[in-house]
């Protein structure tokens, strides 16, 4: 489905581990990938046990071998990506994706709290309509936490091009 400039837009979440090969996927529990009308992706990992900085690509980035790695790497390749820091919740981070054309990459931190909060409402969005082409429209799930923080932290602000706006009906 190509998408079209709507207010109303469809967001769909995926697992992670629905995405990885069975023998690595189990390193990526936890993960959540958002995407906003097929043309922004927020990646919601849950805290790597060691934090690098700026995040990079592990080694072999096709042989992970631990949940540090998978989330190093889910970091890593975002564009947007969502983690828990206690100490630094409500603040945000840019890092270089020198290897994108799309620039650099924004992490930002929430408290564990809100991290489970958020994580909880995207495991159910996930499991009740698990299919790719099945999302569901933002006024269907405007009263999740998960919806709020995407429309005040992303959709309403400053963070998206202009014609990523736009595909949003912003």
């Amino acid at each position: 489905m190509k998408p079209r400039p709507q207010y109303d837009f469809p967001l769909f979440v995926r697992r992670q581990t629905w995405e990885e090969e069975p023998g690595q996927a189990p390193y990526y529990e936890g993960i959540f990938d958002v995407s906003l009308n097929g043309i922004a992706s927020v990646m919601f990992v849950p805290a790597p046990a060691r934090m690098v900085w700026p995040p990079v690509l592990p080694r072999n980035a096709e042989e992970i071998q631990s949940e540090d790695e998978a989330r190093a790497i889910s970091i890593a390749l975002s564009r947007f990506a969502v983690t828990v820091d206690d100490t630094r919740a409500g603040t945000e981070r840019s890092f270089p994706r020198d290897w994108s054309e799309s620039g650099a990459g924004l992490l930002h931190f929430v408290s564990a709290a809100q991290f489970a909060t958020l994580s909880a409402d995207l495991a159910t969005l996930a499991d009740e309509r698990p299919s790719v082409h099945s999302g569901w429209k933002i006024s269907e799930i405007a009263d999740l936490s998960v919806t709020q923080f995407l429309l005040n932290w992303l959709v309403d602000s400053d963070r998206l091009s202009q014609d990523d706006r736009r595909m949003l009906g912003r």
